[in-house]
């Protein structure tokens, strides 16, 4: 699996302006600090697409997608992730250098690890959206954390149970390699279960926007 070293990856990140990004395919209005446009992933009729350049994201109160430069493009232009960076390293005049392990079983345990963290992400985001989730759904807005920032930054809640996720993410598809090196999983006598249970969950990512 190709990868981008992360120098670079940062690198782009900083020259890539959302704002600048964003404008090349979305006409956009100052309201505020922000700017709004029409979403570009869904059809609507008033401006609910927001470009934060502070925070150097984009945030869609209608459809709730969001992210930064990185993801804009990969979202609009149906690119996988090197070949988002590939083309906003060549928009902004950064080389850039692919490296990777030439290991086919390590390339495919880390690309394994990766789409397991992202499935993990996307289910414990539809825990807290459901109705297992309600109580924890008012207790952040209590704490001031709203739908949208909810959405945003992907909060999500593991259930209670020992397996719920491992159930869920299907362990088939995962080797045990993979199960072990995503962190979300401990092993006891009767084998592997989930490690983190009755809590909202955070997703770290990179700076691409991926759960790492």
């Amino acid at each position: 699996m190709a990868r981008i070293p992360e120098e670079i990856i940062a690198r782009i990140s900083d020259a890539a302006d959302i704002h600048d990004v964003v404008s090349g395919y979305v006409q956009l209005k100052r309201r505020g600090r922000n700017w709004f446009g029409l979403c570009p992933f869904h059809q609507e009729k008033t401006p609910s697409f927001s470009v934060n350049p502070e925070k150097q994201i984009f945030y869609c109160f209608g459809c709730g997608k969001g992210g930064n430069a990185i993801t804009f493009v990969m979202e609009l232009e149906k690119l996988e992730f090197v070949e988002a960076v590939q083309r906003l390293g060549e928009r902004y005049g950064i080389p850039v250098e692919l490296s990777g392990t030439t290991d086919p079983r390590k390339k495919a345990t880390v690309q394994q690890v990766l789409d397991l963290c992202e499935l993990a992400a996307d289910i414990y985001r539809e825990n807290l959206q459901g109705g297992a989730g309600a109580e924890v759904r008012a207790y952040l807005k209590q704490r001031g954390v709203t739908d949208a920032s909810q959405a945003l930054f992907r909060i999500g809640y593991a259930l209670p149970g020992w397996d719920n996720l491992l159930k869920a993410v299907g362990t088939q598809k995962f080797t045990q390699e993979a199960l072990n090196q995503s962190g979300l999983f401990a092993s006891g006598e009767r084998g592997p279960y989930d490690r983190f249970r009755s809590r909202i969950m955070f997703p770290i990512a990179n700076v691409t926007g991926r759960v790492v």
